[in-house]
This record gives C-alpha cells, sequence and structure tokens, in this order.
C-alpha cells in the first residue's frame, strides 16, 4: 500500500512538473523567443552614415523607434531597403550594417521592435508583430514608391519580411538565415514541448506561396551559411526545394548564423544582387 501511494505521489509530481513547464512556456514564451536590448529615451545615436531618426505611434500609442540612412556619392537615392533585424540587440547594433546599403546608392531604413532599443511597449501577440511592420513598411512609402523598396529579413525578420512581402506585393526580397516556417523551427529547438501552445507560428513558406501568387516572376534572394547552428541551412534548402523557380539560393561554406551578414562573401553577393538584380 505504502510502495503505491508513494508512486502516486510521483506521478502527481512529474504531471504537475510537466503542467507547470507547459503553463511557463505558452505564458512566457515572449521571452524564449525575443530578446531585446534596451536603450533610454534619451539615448543619442552616433554614425559615421548620414542619418535622421524616425519615430512611428501605432493605434496603441506605442513608439516605435527607427533610423533613416542616405545613400552615399549620389545626390538622391535610387531605391531604399527596409531591414528587418533578428531577436536580439536593437537598432544602434544593427544600424552600423547602413554603410554598406548606402555605399550600393540605397536609402537604409532600420526600426525596432516593441521594446527594444528606444520603442516603447513589449510584443505580445504574432499580429501585433505585423501591423507594426505594416507600419513601417508605410513610413518608407512616404519616401519612396513601392516598387523602389527592397525588403531584407535577417533570422527571425526573415518570416517578418515574408508576411510584408505577401501583404504589399512586393517582389524584391532578400531572406538572410531564413527559416521555412517559425513553428517547424520550435519544434526542431524543443522536440519534447507541447507545440501546438506556440503562439507564434510565423508560416514564411505560405507568405513566400502567397507573394508569388500574386506575382509570379518574383525572385527571391535566399543567403544561408552552412555551419548556421541556430537555423540549420536545411530550412533554406527546403524552401529552395518548394519554390525552385522563383528562390536564387547562396549557401556560403565560410559563416554559421551570427557572423554571416559581415563576412566578405556575404558582401560579395549582396554587391552582384544590387548591381545586376536580373540576373538573380
Amino acid at each position: 500500500m505504502q510502495k503505491i501511494k508513494l508512486q502516486l505521489k510521483i506521478l502527481l509530481s512529474v504531471i504537475f512538473i510537466v503542467f507547470s513547464l507547459t503553463g511557463c512556456l505558452y505564458i512566457f514564451q515572449e521571452k524564449f523567443i525575443f530578446a531585446p536590448t534596451t536603450l533610454p529615451k534619451n539615448y543619442v545615436f552616433q554614425f559615421n552614415t548620414p542619418f535622421e531618426e524616425l519615430n512611428i505611434v501605432n493605434t496603441q500609442n506605442i513608439t516605435l523607434n527607427g533610423l533613416h540612412f542616405y545613400a552615399q556619392n549620389t545626390p538622391k537615392a535610387k531605391e531604399a531597403i527596409l531591414f528587418l533585424h533578428g531577436n536580439a540587440d536593437n537598432i544602434e547594433k544593427w544600424g552600423k550594417l547602413s554603410w554598406f546599403y548606402t555605399q550600393q546608392g540605397y536609402d537604409f531604413f532600420v526600426f525596432d521592435y516593441q521594446g527594444y532599443g528606444k520603442s516603447s511597449g513589449k510584443i505580445k501577440n504574432e499580429q501585433q508583430l505585423y501591423n507594426d511592420i505594416h507600419l513601417m513598411f508605410n513610413k518608407v512609402l512616404n519616401y519612396f514608391e513601392k516598387d523602389k523598396i527592397t525588403i531584407i529579413g535577417y533570422s527571425i525578420g526573415t518570416g517578418l519580411a515574408a508576411e510584408t512581402a505577401q501583404h504589399f506585393g512586393i517582389s524584391k526580397l532578400v531572406l538572410i538565415a531564413p527559416y521555412f516556417n517559425f513553428k517547424q523551427l520550435a519544434q526542431q529547438k524543443m522536440p519534447y514541448a507541447p507545440i501546438s501552445l506556440l503562439r507564434y507560428q510565423i508560416p514564411s513558406n505560405q507568405f513566400i506561396h502567397n507573394l508569388i501568387q500574386q506575382k509570379p516572376n518574383t525572385k527571391i534572394l535566399i543567403i544561408h551559411g552552412k555551419h548556421d547552428k541556430v537555423i540549420p541551412i536545411a530550412h533554406s534548402q527546403q524552401l529552395f526545394a518548394t519554390f525552385p523557380q522563383n528562390i536564387q539560393f547562396k549557401s556560403l561554406n565560410c559563416c554559421g548564423h551570427n557572423d554571416l551578414i559581415m563576412h566578405e562573401d556575404f558582401y560579395r553577393i549582396m554587391t552582384e544582387y544590387f548591381r545586376l538584380p536580373e540576373s538573380f
């Protein structure tokens, strides 16, 4: 009898732990997915590239902070880039990427998601993310026509870039270290977690499908490091296998995840893309 009671206690304890962990995963999943670094509201940005600071206020009175870097060596930018960054840091870091794109003759826009940098609020759900990024894109539309804008997404920003492209019908899309869809990535990272509770699906593959349905001649450039342990290159390979006619896939043997966008081979590919986009 004592043995049965002990086994029952152990079983109940295990059930309690599982349910507790499940509850924590559901309630606090933003903390697992997003790793923002905040900045004081009076923080003064300093960059070598000329820029202006931007602020957008959404319908919930949340401020989204961003930077607009101006094209160099040209009286007026020919086109613009909206860069959607990864899940960590803030635009104080991501803005340092602007030098390359502005030297190509592009204006470079980058914004912080809610809770990052000087942006107020906090990320609460997937649709909120999409709505905020639509505001960011509309801000860029104040400066450039739609067909003059390229959307570049990195890491978690790739799915957000794909959603924005299909929402606005933008055929100029570059995905750096993308995932096939976020649910699949989460399942690989947490194989024993109840993935049905995941509140962030971000189905990149579906967004790309929708975009191609709108614009059959869309050409998407995907760049991925072969040694990426954060988002395995298999995700890009799966996207390429699904949409072979619309994706130009470049894999770099030199890189993993965090060092990809700083490598000379990456810049070489991007330089070719900007010079001859029709060849991609």
